[in-house]
């Protein structure tokens, strides 16, 4: 089985939902990063999980359980109250505490590529704490003009541009999509770049278009 994601958040149960959903959007910023660098590089071969979950708990108990549905988790320290006093320059700090904490526990009972995601980690904070990536890119036909779907996640929004660049200087952006940042809701949002008489289109994984614009847009800024 491959280790494909990772999640931390508080205890379901233990706190409630306007804590426990705004904290594990918030960590997805960080957890995605980690999913998109570290773990679908190394294609850890994991036993008998392909989630790790990292919960919060003012009684944390340290040791592995791993579910029917493949999903292993492991306790962490959480208190709410430090969590609410840390500002948002603060928080990404406060969250790579909390995982690495819970992660290396986990890894003193169950083999997971620790040192790999702690260097992706370090990647992270000199990043300075920015997920940003690719999606797909598309030439145009005729010149040199690339069209590029670019993601950028935080700890507050998921947000889809559209990029032109002409030899790797940007020419043009727009942002064509904002929501929560959950991959749940954007993920499905947007999947192709769809270009052809004169027109740039972004269809979303049903194939609807959720963006359009005239190619001569950017010719005439190139």
């Amino acid at each position: 089985m491959i280790l494909k994601e990772l999640y931390l958040y508080p205890d379901l149960v233990e706190y409630p939902s306007g804590v426990t959903d705004v904290f594990r959007d918030q960590t997805r910023c960080l957890c995605n990063y980690l999913e998109r660098t570290a773990l679908k590089s190394i294609r850890f071969k994991s036993e008998g999980f392909k989630r790790i979950c990292v919960i919060g708990s003012a009684t944390p108990n340290d040791t592995v359980t791993i579910n029917s549905c493949n999903v292993a988790c492991i306790n962490t320290n959480f208190d709410p109250e430090v969590y609410e006093s840390k500002s948002k320059v603060e928080l990404q700090e406060y969250f790579i505490s909390m995982l690495c904490n819970g992660l290396n526990n986990f890894s003193q009972q169950e083999s997971i590529p620790i040192q790999e995601i702690e260097a992706e980690i370090e990647s992270f904070r000199k990043a300075g704490y920015k997920n940003e990536w690719i999606h797909k890119s598309k030439k145009l036909k005729g010149n040199k003009l690339l069209v590029s779907l670019k993601c950028e996640l935080t700890v507050d929004n998921f947000i889809l541009r559209l990029c032109v660049t002409k030899q790797e200087e940007i020419i043009f952006v727009e942002e064509i999509l904002k929501t929560a940042p959950d991959e749940i809701v954007f993920v499905s949002k947007f999947k192709d770049i769809i270009c052809n008489e004169g027109v740039c289109q972004v269809a979303d994984k049903f194939g609807e278009i959720i963006y359009e614009r005239n190619i001569s847009d950017f010719t005439e800024i190139a």
